[in-house]
C-alpha cells in the first residue's frame, strides 16, 4: 500500500471534539501520542496520532522554537493513514513519497545567499541558532561519523538554508524540481545535511506553498526512504 498520512491542525477550543471524532474512527477509548518527536506520528502502522504542542519542546527542543514562534504554537497536530471529516481544522494536507532522479544543487555562495533573504531573517527563532549542551557532542559525533567534513556552524548554515528556502514565496524559491507538470519548491541537500524536516512536512515552515518536496532529516526514523524518494507535501483546501 502507498505511504500516505493526512495532517489537521486543531486549536485547543476544538481539540475535545476532535479527539472524540478520533476515537469513534479509531473505536478506542484513547488516541496515541508520540514520546519524543512530532515524527513519530509518521509511523506507518500508527493509524491516528495526536501530537500535542509540548512535544515540540522535547527531543528536539531547539528546533520547536520554529513550532513556537508559528502560527500553529499550542495548536495539536492530527495525523492520519486515511482522511478525517476534521471541519474544525484550521490547516490541512498530504504527506505522499515521490521519487526523484536528478535532484539539483546549488553552490555554497547560493545557499549563504538564502540566509540574507527577508523572509527568513523575520521569521527565524533566534533561539534556533544555539545549540543546547546536549546538542554538541551528538552533532560532533555525527559529523565524524558521517565523515561530513563541516564545522557545527557550517552544518547549521546549512541547516538554516533549507528551511530559509521554504519561507520564499511560491515561484521565487533558489531550488524547485519539477513533479507531477509543476515546479514544487524542494530541500537543498541530502538527507545527512538536514535537519527538522518535520517543520516542512507539517507546514510549520512552508505553509504559503501548496507544494513542498521534502528530504527526510537522520532523526526521522519512522518513515524508510530510498536515495532517491522524497515526501511530497500537498496542502488541501
Amino acid at each position: 500500500m502507498a505511504y500516505r498520512k493526512f495532517f489537521y491542525w486543531v486549536s485547543p477550543e476544538d481539540i475535545e471534539a476532535v479527539l472524540e471524532e478520533c476515537k469513534r474512527v479509531l473505536e478506542k477509548d484513547q488516541i496515541p501520542e508520540p514520546r519524543e518527536r512530532p515524527c513519530e506520528a509518521l509511523y506507518q502502522h500508527s493509524q491516528i496520532m495526536n501530537v500535542p504542542p509540548s512535544v515540540w519542546s522535547r527531543q528536539c527542543y531547539r528546533q520547536g522554537s520554529w513550532f513556537r514562534t508559528s502560527q500553529y504554537a499550542n495548536y495539536y497536530l492530527i495525523v492520519s493513514n486515511s482522511a478525517l471529516d476534521l471541519p474544525q481544522a484550521m490547516k490541512k494536507g498530504v504527506i505522499e513519497i515521490v521519487k526523484l532522479k536528478n535532484h539539483p544543487s546549488l553552490s555554497k555562495e547560493a545557499y549563504l545567499e538564502l540566509l540574507n533573504t527577508r523572509s527568513f531573517i523575520e521569521r527565524v527563532p533566534e533561539e534556533w541558532f544555539h545549540f543546547l549542551e546536549r546538542e554538541v557532542p551528538a552533532f560532533r559525533n555525527f559529523i565524524e561519523r558521517k565523515h561530513l567534513g563541516l564545522s557545527l556552524d557550517e552544518l547549521l548554515e546549512m541547516h538554516s538554508a533549507n528551511h530559509a528556502n521554504f519561507l520564499l514565496p511560491a515561484g521565487e524559491n533558489a531550488l524547485s524540481v519539477a513533479c507531477e507538470g509543476e515546479l514544487v519548491a524542494c530541500s537543498l541537500f541530502p538527507e545527512d545535511y538536514i535537519c527538522s524536516a518535520c517543520l516542512e512536512l507539517f507546514g510549520v515552515i512552508g505553509e504559503q506553498l501548496q507544494k513542498l518536496i521534502v528530504k527526510k532529516c537522520p532523526g526521522l526514523k519512522y518513515v524508510n526512504l530510498e536515495t532517491d524518494e522524497y515526501f511530497l507535501v500537498t496542502m488541501l483546501e
